[in-house]
Parts: C-alpha cells; sequence; structure tokens
C-alpha cells in the first residue's frame, strides 16, 4: 500500500490535505516486525508512534503482576502517540500477532506537526482522550 494512500485511511491523519501529507511523508520510517516480537514494552523511553502498514499487533498493561489485553489492533491502526504527547515513558506493552509492517514518525517531527498544525494537534488530543477513556473503561 503507497504511504500516502495509508495516510488517508488512518484516522488522525485522514482528514489532511496533500500538502500535509507530504511533509509527514518526509518524515517517517518503514520498520518489519515477524510474528511474536515486542515492539517496544511498558516502561520504555517513548521515541516514535507507530502506523500499521500491514499485519496486526496486541497491546498489553500489567495489571496486577499480570500482562492484561487492552487493544488488538490492525492495518491503519496507530499506537504510541499517548506518551509522545503525555512525555511519559510507554503504558503498555505491544507485540505482533502477524508479521507486521510498520511506519514510524520520530518524536520530534510528530511534536514539530503538532506545533505547526493546530487542528492536527486537536485531532490528535481528541483521539488521546477517547483512548484513555476506552482504555479506563476495559
Amino acid at each position: 500500500m503507497l504511504i500516502s494512500k495509508l495516510l488517508k485511511q488512518t484516522p488522525i491523519f485522514k482528514d489532511f490535505d496533500n500538502g500535509f501529507h507530504l511533509k509527514l511523508i518526509d518524515n517517517i520510517r518503514i520498520n518489519f516486525f515477524e510474528k511474536n516480537t515486542e515492539i517496544f514494552k511498558e516502561g520504555d523511553q517513548a521515541d516514535k508512534m507507530y502506523i500499521i502498514r500491514a499485519g496486526e499487533v496486541e497491546v498489553f498493561q500489567n495489571e496486577n503482576k499480570k500482562k492484561a489485553s487492552i487493544a488488538k489492533l490492525k492495518t491503519n491502526d496507530y499506537f504510541g502517540e499517548m506518551s509522545l504527547i503525555r512525555e511519559q515513558k510507554r503504558n503498555a506493552t505491544v507485540i505482533t500477532t502477524k508479521d507486521t509492517e510498520v511506519i514510524t514518525i520520530a518524536r520530534d517531527d510528530f511534536m514539530e506537526l503538532l506545533a505547526e498544525e493546530p487542528s492536527f494537534a486537536k485531532k490528535v488530543s481528541d483521539s488521546t482522550i477517547n483512548r484513555i477513556l476506552k482504555n479506563k473503561r476495559l
């Protein structure tokens, strides 16, 4: 899938114009993870966000010393943005459930986009609030 097409199908990026997408494309990297690979773990430093280009991941949090599944994500879903915004360590562990290809946006590039595009900052903020509320209900 072309990266520009993926961005147009990803909820927090889909409402923006080609100029915004081109700026974003200049700052992304593509990574591949085999099935059952830990992408990051709870407590890690947050250095990038991820958009799933192909594959699936499962998101876990530690509860009472047990690993609890809080989400399953697939193509066009994204993760890792909450820790970037909140400037905190990762609050969950993400493990691939299939071979997975992701595009990543480094923290500095992500924060620059938030500063330059107020409508993007609002979209990300709304999305983060919704995810926090959803996770608290689980």
